[in-house]
């Protein structure tokens, strides 16, 4: 093969799909990107199985691509990039005269990278599946950000390691928990579409990092995997397989107070409190909690420790409906709902029992409901 092409052009390009690139897999080919010159285009493609990209370039006069010959190899991506990287020159040329190495020629010199023969390279099957959604591209990046902290990070439950996608109705509703705490957001979308899928975080957040200023992109989804598709880029992800817990069986809709206070305020206190908390719980291996002790005088919190002190704080500008009642929960749990959340102005917090889920709210965006389940604490 070869080819010439814009440096800055085939590097943005090969750093998209080096994000579906394998990390350290003992598949040596799947620590590569896949470059496949045809008559009209370019194709280029990483994966580690799970998780594939699959970028087309069209010549145009954006990339001035020109083929001189067809052709295909796989490169160690993080070589490719690096060197590609420090290159300099507008243009560069690329070829591959045996087809077991390519030689990259710029300003700076020649450079050869040892590479495979693209025939071994096994491409995961792209067909599209049958379920399909335009989604805005800021209601995945909005679904992605406010829901993604509540996945777990390591449970033996997988499923739990994902956001599970409900689309039915004309809406889309993207949950995410690790069954301690529950972050939800409900969009109407326009679709005729019905599926739930677990799609895994990692993946999701590479799509919504390389969507840029895209406007739309189309999902396309079935039982085992979802695809992503923009600007002539296919992003593939398979999907977790198991039972996602039914959200609207977890989420409180009966409460027996309610608090009502500016976010900003009640994060302030918690980031104060949060100082005892890790401290201790770094020195007794163990969850501190925070104490919230609510009434309609105000919001009491604080924080005991034999090892490191202890934190009071009362604060009264809130509003305050309903029984008094005394909670103990996780301050780090707490401060990411908040933020999460991303209110800029009043957040709601709906009791449902000392020990019974916490509901945690915008007043302004009724999209979101994030949730905490309160500790046992001996305060």
């Amino acid at each position: 093969m070869e080819f010439t092409i814009r440096r800055s052009y085939f590097l943005d390009r090969l750093a998209l799909v080096a994000r579906g690139v394998a990390v350290h897999s003992p598949m040596e080919m799947l620590n590569g990107i896949l470059i496949q010159v045809k008559d009209n285009m370019m194709v280029l493609t990483g994966s580690d199985t799970n998780f594939t990209i699959q970028t087309v370039i069209m010549p145009d006069e954006e990339n001035l691509l020109e083929i001189s010959q067809t052709g295909s190899l796989v490169i160690e991506a993080r070589m490719l990039l690096e060197l590609i990287r420090r290159m300099t020159g507008e243009m560069i040329s690329v070829n591959s005269p045996d087809g077991q190495a390519l030689l990259l020629t710029g300003p700076d010199g020649n450079f050869e990278l040892v590479g495979k023969p693209g025939s071994e390279y096994v491409i995961q099957p792209l067909t599209r599946p049958e379920n399909h959604v335009e989604l805005p591209t800021e209601v995945l990046k909005s679904i992605y950000e406010h829901c993604a902290y509540a996945t777990s990070e390591r449970n033996s439950r997988q499923v739990l390691q994902g956001i599970n996608l409900e689309i039915a109705d004309g809406r889309i509703a993207a949950t995410a928990t690790d069954s301690i705490r529950l972050a939800r957001q409900v969009v109407p979308v326009e679709t005729d579409a019905v599926c739930r899928i677990t799609v895994p975080t990692g993946p999701l957040g590479e799509v919504t990092k390389s969507l840029g200023n895209v406007e739309t992109v189309d999902m396309y989804c079935d039982r085992r995997k979802a695809q992503f598709i923009f600007e002539n880029t296919l992003m593939q992800i398979t999907l977790y397989e198991g039972n996602f817990p039914d959200a609207t069986r977890i989420i409180p809709t009966k409460y027996i107070s309610t608090l009502k206070m500016r976010a900003a305020d009640l994060e302030g206190m918690l980031n104060r409190t949060s100082i005892y908390t890790s401290a201790a719980s770094s020195q007794t291996g163990t969850v501190v909690p925070v104490q919230f002790k609510c009434s309609a005088e105000g919001l009491g919190m604080r924080v005991l420790s034999s090892e490191v002190g202890s934190c009071k704080q009362v604060f009264t500008d809130l509003t305050y409906t309903g029984e008094d009642i005394t909670v103990s929960f996780n301050a780090k749990l707490m401060i990411e709902a908040l933020r999460g959340l991303r209110s800029s102005d009043q957040v709601e917090l709906d009791f449902t029992g000392e020990l019974r889920p916490i509901k945690i709210t915008n007043p302004d965006d009724p999209t979101l409901t994030m949730v905490i389940v309160p500790i046992r604490s001996n305060v």
